[in-house]
């Protein structure tokens, strides 16, 4: 079959390649090294790709990027015979000739509209064109598919494929010797709660006496730094560098009000890394890996426990469920 692919997320700066570029990369990756039956055209507007099989992945780059999707790409789309269309990113061009396969990466914005205000109008948008357009709704949580049974009921095809551990991660040594430090991975936006994060830490440092422990944020912005206060930021980090951390850190928290998937979560699991969070912040499909907290207080008196060497052990993360290949027999089955 012949594939058509939204790649625009591969233009993401290196300051912001998480989340979505994270999935598309490797996405598509995985597609090269698995899928040997189908070709694939991908769409974007920059150079950024990841390493592919050059005879079934080709490159469509549309300059300049603006319009790029949902406009520029469907009408690229015209003229081509697509017999699948991957929607990586919740956006739907305006035509296309191949079943739509759209990829959801969550409902935060619709259960937390007051915190994406500047965004809302063109999420809600989106939301409607998938509901309306989609063939298909890929989603990597069965939380994130109840949602959407609640919220559209209507819409049946809805389809869980938890995301694959990076290939990267796969062969990393996890017995380091973890350093006196406690991480945050992620995006720097209000529904992370990374404020809280920050008094809880001080907070549990405070109470158990470990004034030489140390709160690392990747992700966010520089504001939250406060060196005396040991707390440390890098915007950015190399993708090297993240997993070295992963392997260091005593520790991975995380307070988000939602998550369809969380990947920080599983990087720091198959680095060795314990992880403490919230409920809310951890899918149903990792909080047995996970030690999960029902509210602030509790947050904080693990992050206690965990600082003090106390927490209980939790199951190794299970590689055969999140993998990447299986992600990929799956989603070519439904083509």
């Amino acid at each position: 079959m012949k594939v058509s692919v939204d790649g625009g997320s591969l233009c993401a700066s290196k300051n912001r390649q998480y989340g979505n570029y994270r999935f598309s990369y490797d996405l598509l990756t995985s597609l090269s090294k698995f899928d040997n039956h189908n070709s694939y055209n991908i769409y974007t507007f920059c150079n950024q790709l990841p390493e592919l099989n050059e005879d079934r992945f080709k490159l469509r780059q549309i300059t300049p990027p603006w319009g790029f999707m949902p406009y520029r790409v469907g009408i690229a789309e015209i003229t081509k015979k697509s017999d699948i269309f991957l929607a990586l990113n919740q956006s739907i061009p305006i035509f296309t000739k191949g079943k739509v396969v759209a990829f959801s990466h969550g409902l935060a914005f619709y259960y937390f509209s007051k915190l994406y205000s500047e965004a809302i109008a063109m999420l809600n948008n989106q939301l409607k064109a998938m509901l309306r357009k989609a063939d298909l709704i890929i989603v990597s949580s069965s939380k994130v598919k109840k949602e959407f049974n609640e919220i559209a009921p209507d819409f049946r095809n809805v389809v869980v494929i938890p995301f694959g551990i990076s290939q990267d991660l796969l062969t990393i040594d996890k017995k380091r010797q973890k350093d006196k430090f406690l991480m945050y991975v992620g995006m720097d936006h209000p529904i992370k709660q990374i404020d809280l994060i920050v008094i809880i830490f001080l907070s549990a440092k405070r109470k158990t006496n470990r004034n030489d422990w140390k709160l690392l944020l990747v992700g966010v912005s520089k504001k939250y730094e406060n060196k005396d206060l040991s707390i440390f930021v890098e915007p950015f980090l190399e993708r090297d560098q993240l997993i070295k951390l992963y392997q260091k850190t005593s520790g991975l928290i995380t307070s988000s009000l939602y998550e369809s998937f969380n990947l920080p979560v599983l990087e720091a699991l198959c680095c060795g890394a314990p992880v403490v969070g919230l409920k809310s912040a951890v899918i149903p499909e990792l909080q047995k890996y996970v030690i999960v907290a029902k509210n602030s207080e509790e947050f904080e008196s693990k992050i206690c426990l965990l600082m003090t060497n106390s927490l209980p052990p939790k199951p190794k993360i299970n590689k055969k469920l999140f993998s990447w290949e299986n992600y990929v027999k799956k989603l070519t089955s439904l083509y």
